[in-house]
């Protein structure tokens, strides 16, 4: 069961960085494409906005300049290998959600489906593209948010410590969230 927030709230869900996968809809062949994404930040509140840094060469970054439009699927560490298959094998010529066994699901207001194995979701509206180096930083603002009823407290708290969710590391190396940490009021 998942929990309707306000895409303002949702932005937490990234703020300690995960490893997510990014659902965008190939239009052409009625499929779901997957790929995954380490290079995701919040960057404005209101409105929400999130931006997500794309290699042009991706089949994926085409869909989404077609589409202008997709999802953020936060997935955890049970997830693992389906996350890195998606984020080493190209869409253009495999139905990765079949293959995995992902099961999509209708978002709030989009019409990129979300994958309900993963704990919470973002559906983004593009709203602007800019070419940074070798990688598109696509802007996107988030339209709808939900996340797993255990991981929300209700009052503006995602609770990361028991999301396990996954950090790139490089190679085939990812972390998980671990302990969480209060500072102490210092002066």
């Amino acid at each position: 069961m998942k929990k309707r927030i306000k895409p303002s709230e949702g932005l937490q869900m990234l703020d300690h960085g995960p490893t997510v996968l990014i659902g965008v809809k190939n239009e052409a062949e009625s499929r779901l494409n997957l790929f995954a994404v380490s290079w995701i930040i919040p960057c404005s509140a209101k409105p929400p906005i999130v931006v997500v840094s794309v290699n042009p060469k991706n089949f994926s970054h085409e869909l989404i300049q077609k589409t202008k439009e997709f999802t953020v699927n936060i997935p955890t560490v049970d997830l693992l290998d389906k996350l890195h298959f998606c984020g080493t094998t190209s869409g253009r010529h495999i139905d990765k959600v079949e293959k995995l066994s992902f099961t999509p699901v209708g978002a709030q207001v989009l019409g990129t489906p979300l994958i309900e194995e993963c704990i919470g979701h973002l559906e983004c509206k593009v709203v602007r593209s800019m070419i940074i180096g070798d990688h598109t930083l696509i802007a996107a603002e988030v339209l709808a948010a939900s996340v797993s009823d255990d991981l929300w407290d209700g009052s503006w708290c995602f609770k990361v410590d028991g999301a396990r969710t996954l950090h790139y590391m490089g190679g085939k190396r990812y972390a998980r969230v671990g302990e969480v940490l209060e500072a102490k009021t210092l002066g």
